[in-house]
């Protein structure tokens, strides 16, 4: 008897199912819908069936046959090898072709009062092809441009642009950013015409928060990360939350400015910058927000980023909530300080999303 042993690819990305599937109103939604759940399939397996892929799909045979003979036309999927060869008809091997498309992705971040670019181009598995680290002391649009037009130039392949910016992005226009001279600017509108691309320009703790939420397959619901810049630098607090497994962005995109809130409670915002210099103060204010958070969405987990955070900051802060909540509404609590990891790798994972599984995100 013939086993056939399912490929599993390490290191890929797992993308849990939907918490809540997207609205499909017609025909053509519930197609896109079933690629999306087929190439969700096959890129996380080195080599795949179709009928692998129906079983994990829960979708049809004869659903699955046309979508994957449109995948392998367009070059998405490639026919690796043949298995059972002998025994009955033989089943074909798929794999997902790694150079279907490329996507070219800019984090920009201030640190220091400098303006730091992240630069990465990676294939359509996520996996960088090279990246590049730029230093400079301000920033224009034609800088990003530059950019943008020496690298489709260079990469045919390249399909979608994804931008991270330190602001608030409202219908693909920068409403507020800590780079002044980026305000106003439609990256997409400049870009998607003239370069035939996809252009996705997306908030950083946004980024940030997308990629630790699936890269942690464990976590069981509701999530949210805050981060706290060093006292040097020009930002203030962010937070980025997800519910029902999608990034929470607001009526107006403003959902996750907790500097605005504890302005609010009488705390301005240079009284909050002051905090962050001495721990007992910082862990104060990390509470104050962390509660407003609790007591607003109840996620399940939570990390807190930056400001040098170690465990003896998450134990006493967790201890300040206690103070007020029982532990049941505590979050499952982690820190990190590898923000600009998550958000060059998370720009990566989220302009490809955007434009692989635009019903997924």
């Amino acid at each position: 008897m013939y086993i056939h042993i399912l490929k599993r690819t390490a290191g890929r990305t797992v993308r849990r199912p939907q918490k809540v599937e997207p609205m499909i109103t017609n025909a053509i939604e519930i197609r896109q819908w079933n690629i999306e759940r087929i190439r969700n399939a096959v890129q996380h397996h080195e080599t795949c069936t179709k009928a692998d892929i129906a079983r994990e799909t829960g979708l049809s045979m004869a659903t699955c046959s046309t979508a994957l003979k449109e995948m392998q036309e367009n070059g998405e999927i490639v026919k690796v090898d043949q298995i059972g060869i002998g025994i009955g008809r033989p089943s074909d091997l798929f794999a997902y072709n790694r150079d279907f498309l490329h996507v070219l992705c800019i984090a920009i971040y201030e640190d220091d009062h400098m303006i730091n670019i992240e630069l990465s181009v990676a294939d359509a598995l996520g996996t960088p092809i090279h990246s590049k680290h730029f230093i400079r002391h301000d920033l224009h649009v034609n800088d990003i441009e530059t950019l943008v037009k020496q690298h489709i130039d260079d990469d045919a392949l390249i399909k979608s642009v994804g931008i991270g910016i330190p602001g608030v992005v409202v219908d693909d226009v920068i409403e507020f950013c800590d780079i002044k001279p980026l305000e106003k600017v439609n990256f997409a509108q400049l870009f998607s015409q003239q370069y035939h691309v996809d252009v996705t320009v997306k908030n950083d703790m946004n980024i940030v928060t997308y990629y630790l939420y699936h890269k942690d397959s464990n976590c069981p619901g509701d999530f949210a990360v805050m981060y706290y810049p060093d006292y040097k630098a020009t930002g203030y607090v962010g937070c980025g939350i997800v519910v029902d497994g999608r990034i929470l962005r607001g009526n107006s995109m403003f959902s996750g400015e907790l500097f605005h809130l504890a302005s609010a409670y009488g705390i301005s915002f240079d009284e909050q910058k002051n905090m962050l210099l001495e721990r007992s103060s910082f862990q104060k204010l990390a509470a104050l927000h962390l509660m407003s958070v609790i007591c607003t969405v109840n996620p399940s987990n939570a990390v807190i980023m930056g400001n040098h955070v170690t465990q003896e900051d998450i134990d006493a802060i967790r201890q300040l909530c206690l103070e007020h909540i029982s532990s049941r509404h505590l979050p499952a609590l982690e820190f990190s300080n590898d923000i600009y990891t998550h958000y060059s790798n998370g720009l990566i994972r989220q302009t490809l999303d955007s434009h692989l599984f635009p019903f997924m995100v």
